[in-house]
C-alpha cells in the first residue's frame, strides 16, 4: 500500500508541477526542443538506416533460396551500397546542407549529379529495393516491411530536414 502511495503521490507531482501548471510547461517546453537539435536528428536518422539495412541484408541471406541468385545479388549490392553511403556519412558526420545547397548553386552537372546523389541517393535505392523484392509470408515478410518502411521514412526525414535547414532557415 505505501508503494502505492508513493507511486501516486510521484505521479501526481508530475502531472501538477510545484511552479504552476501552464507556466512550468511553457518554460519546459524550450529545453525539450533544444535537444532536437539538427545534429542529433542527423546522426539519430542516419544510426536507424544503418540497422535497417543491416537487418535487410540478413533478410536477404536468410531468404535467399525464396529469391533466387540475381534477385539477391542485385538487391544485396543495392543493399551494400546504400550502407556504404549511409555510413561513410554517418561516421564521418557529413553535413546534408552543403551537398544540398552546393546541388543548387552549382552549374557544372556533373558536380551537381554527383551532389543530388549523396543527399537523394539513400531515399532513391530504398524505394527500389523496397519494391523490387517480396518476402515469403510470416515473420520475414514482416521485419522486411518494417525495415524497408523505417529506412525510407528515415531517408525522407533527412531530406525534408535538409531542405528546411537550407532553403527556410537558411535565407
Amino acid at each position: 500500500m505505501l508503494l502505492f502511495f508513493r507511486y501516486h503521490h510521484a505521479l501526481l507531482s508530475w502531472l501538477h508541477p510545484k511552479r504552476g501548471d501552464v507556466h512550468f510547461i511553457l518554460t519546459s517546453l524550450p529545453e525539450k526542443m533544444a535537444a532536437l537539435s539538427y545534429g542529433h536528428v542527423l546522426g539519430q536518422s542516419r544510426a536507424v538506416q544503418l540497422g535497417c539495412l543491416v537487418l535487410k541484408i540478413f533478410l536477404l541471406y536468410a531468404n535467399i533460396d525464396y529469391l533466387g541468385t540475381m534477385t539477391f545479388i542485385f538487391t544485396t549490392a543495392l543493399c551494400i551500397y546504400n550502407l556504404y553511403v549511409v555510413g561513410r556519412r554517418w561516421a564521418n558526420n557529413i553535413d546534408g546542407r552543403f551537398d544540398f545547397r552546393q546541388m543548387l548553386k552549382e552549374t557544372n552537372t556533373q558536380l551537381k549529379l554527383s551532389y543530388a546523389s549523396e543527399v537523394f541517393s539513400p531515399t532513391i535505392v530504398g524505394f527500389l529495393v523496397f519494391l523490387m523484392v517480396r518476402m515469403p509470408g510470416g515473420g520475414s515478410n514482416f521485419m522486411w516491411t518494417m525495415a524497408c518502411c523505417v529506412q525510407i521514412a528515415a531517408s525522407l526525414l533527412l531530406l525534408a530536414l535538409e531542405f528546411h535547414e537550407t532553403m527556410i532557415k537558411g535565407k
